[in-house]
């Protein structure tokens, strides 16, 4: 654990992955984990808050330099078949994939980093320890989130939504205050916090969703409001903003189902205008929603 927590600053990015890997493959011992892991969980979360910083071989693959670039056409390099990813496909792609890409979000998806493989660990963290790791978390995730870089903020919404599965029942309390600043964030003027901010959203949408019906449907939700943000940013002048959005407005629509039908028509408005503006890589993506929310509410609209 020593040897692993000190190749985590190592000067050699290979070094730096290999070693955040190892977090994620002991948690599947659990047993072993638990009495090596715990004492070092007050060092181990703050490296790992460091390390899903993006980096700038990261910025430079993803192309962030263009904050307003909808009207820019997709060049035909960039242009490739995309398809949803659901809950079940945020796993790890096949190693064995080394094609070549031109850069862009999709090639970024297909690669394997140390912020990655360090949300990762966090997330297994989360599900292992959840009443150990939260008050370690909070107060540090705190700090990135008033900090004056935007990288360090939007490393904080990343733990955020990495921590949502394992600490579900722990954080709670936490997010009556925690959902209304994320959606606020969605406004941020940095396309790479929005863009986080979306998917982040959706790792609590089923907390929101199960209040929402505990209090009798009101129109005024926390849900209700995370959905008219992501509308707002299914219209966003960034094309990776866009990307995000759509897929976390599926992914509320694929879990609300019925519930949402009293939102339809303002998604729908919403979706119709995107199909005005977007370029083709976005475009898949958009009609998955159109897709996912007629799946969700056509019981009602029968």
């Amino acid at each position: 654990v020593q040897f692993m927590m000190l190749s985590m600053k190592d000067g050699d990015s290979f070094v730096r992955l290999e070693a955040c890997d190892f977090w994620a493959e002991l948690s599947y011992y659990p047993m072993v984990a638990s009495k090596v892991l715990l004492a070092y969980l007050p060092q181990l979360v703050p490296s790992l808050l460091v390390l899903m910083v993006y980096s700038d071989d990261e910025l430079m693959e993803l192309g962030t330099d263009e904050e307003n670039d909808t009207s820019i056409a997709d060049r035909p390099e960039d242009i490739k078949p995309q398809f949803h990813k659901g809950k079940e496909s945020e796993a790890r792609q096949d190693e064995g994939d080394e094609e070549e890409g031109s850069g862009g979000m999709e090639d970024y998806m297909d690669m394997w980093t140390v912020r990655k493989s360090a949300a990762q660990a966090l997330d297994h963290m989360a599900q292992q320890y959840p009443e150990q790791i939260l008050p370690i978390l909070l107060p540090l995730v705190d700090e990135q989130l008033s900090h004056s870089d935007w990288l360090v903020r939007e490393s904080g919404v990343l733990a955020l939504g990495a921590i949502a599965a394992g600490c579900e029942d722990t954080v709670q309390s936490h997010l009556p205050k925690l959902i209304p600043f994320l959606i606020g964030l969605t406004r941020d003027p940095n396309s790479m916090i929005r863009l986080v901010t979306c998917w982040t959203l959706t790792r609590y949408a089923s907390w929101m969703i199960e209040r929402h019906e505990n209090a009798g449907l009101p129109s005024d939700s926390l849900m209700v409001k995370s959905v008219e943000a992501l509308c707002s940013c299914v219209l966003d002048k960034n094309k990776l903003v866009q990307a995000a959005a759509c897929s976390a407005l599926s992914e509320f629509e694929e879990s609300a189902g019925l519930i949402l039908e009293p939102l339809a028509h303002p998604i729908c408005k919403t979706l119709s205008q995107a199909l005005q503006i977007y370029q083709v890589n976005n475009m898949t993506l958009l009609l998955d929603s159109v897709s996912s929310l007629f799946e969700g509410v056509k019981e009602g609209m029968a």
